[in-house]
């Protein structure tokens, strides 16, 4: 029977590999002030050319302790971008006891991996795609999840769309490998089968993918 597609493909996904995102370049301590002046006064579109000649005189004319605030903020955000910079060339074994910032918008909260679930062949452990790092957050209600190394990196660098982008991705590659143990023993509904069991978590998907009984009793 033709095989049905359980989730979205991944070559449908454009900028979906962890490999292209990047963590947001760190401001200056001159642009925060610049920002926080704009947040502040919201100067209209046809005086901002103005606005921002008169910004730069004023920042030139403050004191160095009038511009500390902003030189320490402007470090901070430096440091964290030498962090994710550490962490997203890292991957496999080497990020086991990383701990990290989720800097999404909506989350920003501490976590660290946990473990590492090697693969079987190189270029399955290579792939960014694989559900294949435990995570867990300092927040015990949001629980324990297993990540792809895609979405870590998307998690790491606060990007909330290539989070879900490497989170589809994910699920692809769950619904990929799962497909095929479902057609064993129930090949006219495998790909609705499929589908039902991709809308549970992750590491719910990894534990049937990984134990054949489990995923008998499932479905």
């Amino acid at each position: 029977p033709p095989r049905a597609a359980p989730a979205a493909s991944a070559a449908s996904l454009p900028g979906d590999s962890g490999s292209d995102v990047t963590p947001p370049k760190p401001l200056s301590a001159y642009i925060l002030y610049l920002r926080a002046k704009v947040q502040a006064q919201r100067p209209a579109l046809e005086t901002v050319t103005d606005f921002r000649k008169a910004t730069e005189a004023e920042w030139n004319a403050l004191s160095d302790i009038d511009k500390q605030p902003f030189h320490e903020a402007a470090k901070m955000q430096r440091d964290l971008y030498d962090n994710q910079v550490a962490f997203c060339a890292k991957s496999c074994e080497q990020l086991v006891g990383e701990k990290f910032l989720d800097g999404r918008p909506t989350i920003m909260a501490f976590a660290r991996v946990a473990l590492f679930h090697r693969g079987s062949t190189a270029a399955e452990n290579a792939d960014e795609a694989r559900a294949a790092y435990d995570v867990v957050y300092d927040e015990e209600c949001r629980g324990a999840e297993i990540l792809s190394l895609s979405e870590l990196k998307a998690r790491v660098c606060g990007d909330e769309r290539a989070t879900r982008r490497a989170a589809a991705r994910t699920k692809s590659f769950i619904g990929e490998r799962l497909y095929p143990l479902v057609h064993r023993n129930h090949p006219e509904l495998a790909g609705k089968i499929t589908g039902m069991l991709l809308e549970i978590s992750n590491a719910e998907l990894v534990h049937l993918l990984e134990t054949p009984v489990a995923l008998r009793l499932k479905v």
